[in-house]
């Protein structure tokens, strides 16, 4: 007879637990910071998405100039730029941001409960804006990280007042 040796059911079983307590480890240590990372961008985004809007003072100020009251409220977070979407009556849109697509240096961002009005010169639209709408995303910053948070207010272009 031939001595046959093989591992006993013991020890295979061991090895079996002990390489899946590896796997897991090495997963988890691999997954968990990303989470908290995704789970701290969506928390922080949504609690600036009820803190910023579009004011009353949003307006038309001339066929090709939107004025942007951008008002923002009490809560403290750390935002890089304000992304503008400007959509005309046919639905065509573009997307400027304040901050980063001036051609001259803008005042910086509203602070803590408070509004600015910026103005922005539309000339993608050979028609004019007449009747289109005004759409704002706050971007932040998260973890050395900018963010688009998404869309907080809309509101339709009307004239402004004299």
């Amino acid at each position: 007879m031939k001595n046959k040796k093989g591992v006993s059911a013991v020890i295979a079983t061991v090895l079996i637990i002990l390489i899946t307590i590896a796997a897991v480890t090495i997963i988890w240590a691999a997954i968990i910071p990303m989470i908290k990372g995704l789970i701290e961008t969506g928390t922080t985004c949504l609690d600036v998405m009820k803190e910023v809007e579009l004011g009353d003072r949003t307006c038309l100020a001339g066929s090709t100039t939107v004025k942007i009251q951008v008002v923002r409220g009490s809560k403290e977070f750390d935002w890089a730029d304000v992304q503008v979407r400007v959509e005309n009556d046919e639905g065509d849109s573009v997307s400027y941001y304040l901050i980063k697509d001036g051609d001259e240096t803008i005042e910086g961002l509203p602070g803590r409960n408070e509004a600015k009005t910026f103005e922005l010169e539309i000339t993608d639209f050979p028609g004019g804006l007449e009747g289109g709408a005004v759409a704002i995303a706050p971007v932040i910053t998260v973890g050395g990280k900018e963010e688009n948070c998404g869309i907080t207010s809309t509101k339709r272009l009307i004239d402004c007042p004299d």
